[in-house]
């Protein structure tokens, strides 16, 4: 498994790297808030251990911009902040655990493995040439991790959740901008012809994620990925 480590102070990322290897994880290491939202933009890792004082992107921040772009990827803080208020802030930004520093490695081992444990979920479904993990926030073609955009990555995700029901452009916009009334719904259109690319054969005749005129999107398809016949 993947974990994502932001942390600006490089002795202990080292250490933090050095000691979550040890306990088998693929560690990716970020030295600055800027870095470590782009990385956990991406979607591909199974937790993030995330500092909150950190140069160009606090913690906080950071938090809030992976949630609002729809990322739900499991994230441990581990901070210096022990003030009750900067906890509280964190685990209502979206932060599923909270540790203060200094720290027992066996304690953030254990914390890690609980949040792995949650967050896993068997529904690990195949539509077309994708294969879309809605526990990790994970899509692959083949054993290759997409980087889809932020907003298709939503939009996707939306879609399957709804099992093949009709999904309103509005609904879809409000997905990918969560508290955002205003903005150009393009980004919606945007983001499905993104995905048609990857799902089918032929984008400009869809099988899978086709438009329901005048009501929205939907995705089509059967057990094993198959487009579903009409």
């Amino acid at each position: 498994m993947r974990v994502l480590a932001v942390e600006d102070d490089s002795e202990l990322l080292q250490a933090l790297q050095s000691f979550l290897s040890r306990e088998g994880y693929e560690v990716v290491t970020a030295q600055d808030g800027s870095r470590g939202l782009a990385l956990a933009l991406r979607g591909d890792f199974a937790a993030v251990v995330l500092d909150l004082t950190l140069p160009s992107v606090d913690g906080f921040k950071l938090l809030t911009a992976l949630r609002a772009e729809g990322i739900r990827t499991p994230v441990l803080v581990l901070s210096g902040k022990s003030d009750p208020l900067d906890k509280v802030m964190a685990l209502d930004l979206g932060a599923d655990d909270y540790m203060t520093k200094p720290f027992a490695p066996a304690e953030l081992a254990a914390r890690l493995r609980a949040l792995l444990r949650r967050a896993q979920t068997p529904e690990v479904l195949q539509v077309g040439p994708l294969t879309v993990d809605l526990g990790r926030q994970v899509v692959r073609r083949g054993e290759e991790v997409l980087a889809l955009s932020p907003t298709a990555r939503t939009v996707l995700f939306t879609l399957v959740r709804a099992k093949g029901a009709v999904v309103s452009r509005e609904d879809l916009f409000a997905a990918a901008r969560p508290g955002k009334k205003f903005g150009s719904r393009r980004i919606v259109d945007n983001a499905v012809m993104e995905l048609r690319r990857l799902l089918e054969q032929d984008a400009e005749n869809p099988q899978f994620l086709v438009t329901v005129r005048g009501l929205g999107y939907r995705l089509c398809w059967e057990e094993g990925g198959s487009p579903q016949k009409s």
